[in-house]
């Protein structure tokens, strides 16, 4: 006992019980004396706390008979034991401690939760579970049969569910204590959605949350009008597009046929080929109308050309060739024009650069593009066609012109369909704004692309990318 008690024997001889510690639970011996002589009746695990020698605190339960003398009757003191049971208190406080924490959890989650048994009967629900089945208050507490519960708030009309498939879903709700895991999903007649997550416990039971997903499917429904929304403006862009550049191809085939005529004929009458007109000025207009057909032509020719190759419809014929011959051929076509505005024309192609494999017409109407560009807006400057091949990207082709440039947020604007960055009404410099979108497609074509580097009063740098690919190796 001294050992237990951490006290020496001497200390405790002499002593009453009374002395020494305090019962939990028996009154008439906390009165700080011995029970009343007609009050000497056993007693057993009654709680008792001692402080030990070293200021420690234990509990013990004591169990003791009242002794008396055989030949008297005399009341002579207890006899009995003691069990030291502090640290079974202390696992019991720190249940009742977790089990708190755990009701608590449980009571300030925002989503209904019930978890039941393996027969069904119901261990432990929220308020929130409470509030989404509103039952009756006696058929939550514990041990209430879940499946009288979910059949009562079915009859009450608790669940959007139409009567002839009431029974179904009722069943399909209990049928959940079966399944390992499993989510669903449903409608209470108040509008409200709930997502269910079942999930089976050591025991056989099943936990059950309740989650208010009805944000959720608004936005849900929300963002499936959207879109359709979506999908009918692109349906209705891409009918407007298809309509557009059918419109556009079958307009340009009417214009080019009757263009080809007129072009003809007045080539014949430029030429003077059936005899001489008679007047110098019929000569000058005759040229004039003849200029102004072939220019027509040409935006025709552009403008077809876009529409084929928005619809996907020009073949590319690929073949290997030089692209210092192409160069030079555009050079030729505009040497007259360069040479009246005053603007040098020069390449810098390296001598062994490779053949490539592209479309030499669609490739050379491209450089001729952005060529004529460079030609319009520049006055006593040059254009400088570069190439070379960057192992990063592939071929890599620049149009330098020392022009007037572009401002770097309109650039985005030169290369939409009829895009003109010089919008003004009297603008100084003519053009339907289809070369550039035009240069791109075709590129993109090949598997490349075409980009804009300008700065304003210093010039522009037009760059085409080709893929690797078109490379031809020796």
């Amino acid at each position: 006992m001294a050992d237990v008690l951490h006290t020496p024997a001497p200390a405790l001889l002499g002593k009453n019980l009374f002395e020494l510690g305090v019962f939990d639970g028996f009154e008439q011996a906390n009165k700080g004396d011995h029970p009343a002589p007609d009050s000497r009746v056993p007693f057993s695990d009654i709680t008792y706390c001692v402080t030990l020698g070293d200021g420690r605190s234990r509990l013990f339960e004591l169990s003791g008979l009242p002794m008396f003398d055989d030949r008297s009757g005399k009341f002579i003191g207890y006899r009995g034991t003691a069990k030291d049971i502090t640290a079974r208190s202390e696992a019991e406080e720190r249940a009742i401690q977790a089990q708190l924490h755990l009701v608590n959890a449980v009571e300030t989650m925002p989503q209904g939760f019930v978890l039941r048994d393996s027969q069904d009967r119901i261990l432990l629900c929220n308020s929130n579970f409470e509030e989404i089945i509103n039952p009756d208050p006696a058929m939550v507490a514990p041990g209430a049969d879940f499946r009288e519960l979910i059949k009562d708030a079915a009859n009450r009309g608790i669940f959007d569910c139409p009567d002839d498939e009431l029974d179904g879903f009722v069943a399909d709700r209990l049928a959940h204590h079966e399944l390992a895991a499993r989510e669903t999903e449903f409608q209470l007649k108040d509008s409200r959605w709930m997502q269910v997550i079942s999930e089976k416990n050591e025991d056989s039971g099943v936990i059950e949350t309740w989650i208010d997903i009805t944000r959720m499917k608004g936005r849900e429904a929300e963002l499936l009008e959207a879109e359709a929304i979506a999908r009918h403006g692109r349906e209705q862009a891409e009918y407007a597009n298809r309509t557009k550049s059918e419109f556009l191809a079958n307009m340009s085939h009417e214009l080019r046929t009757p263009l080809n005529a007129i072009i003809g004929f007045l080539e014949i009458i430029k030429d003077e080929i059936l005899g001489p007109l008679g007047n110098q000025q019929y000569n000058s207009y005759t040229l004039d109308i003849y200029e102004s057909g072939l220019h027509l032509l040409g935006l025709i020719n552009d403008i077809l050309d876009f529409s084929k190759a928005e619809a996907g419809k020009i073949k590319l014929d690929n073949r290997p060739l030089g692209l210092a011959n192409v160069v030079a051929s555009c050079m030729r076509l505009l040497a007259e024009r360069a040479k009246k505005t005053g603007v040098e024309l020069a390449t810098k192609i390296p001598s062994d650069f490779p053949q490539i494999n592209a479309d030499p017409i669609r490739l050379k109407q491209i450089i001729l593009n952005l060529m004529s560009n460079g030609v319009k807006f520049t006055e006593h400057g040059s254009i400088t066609v570069e190439a070379e091949i960057d192992p990063g990207v592939g071929i890599v082709i620049r149009v330098r012109d020392t022009g007037i440039g572009i401002a770097k947020e309109d650039i985005a604007e030169a290369f939409t369909l009829f895009g003109q960055v010089d919008s003004a009404l009297s603008r100084k410099f003519e053009g339907t704004g289809l070369g550039l979108p035009l240069s791109r497609s075709l590129a993109q074509l090949h598997g490349g692309d075409l980009t804009l580097e300008s700065e304003m009063g210093v010039g522009t740098c037009a760059v085409m990318t080709l893929p690797a690919e078109r490379i031809i190796q020796d």
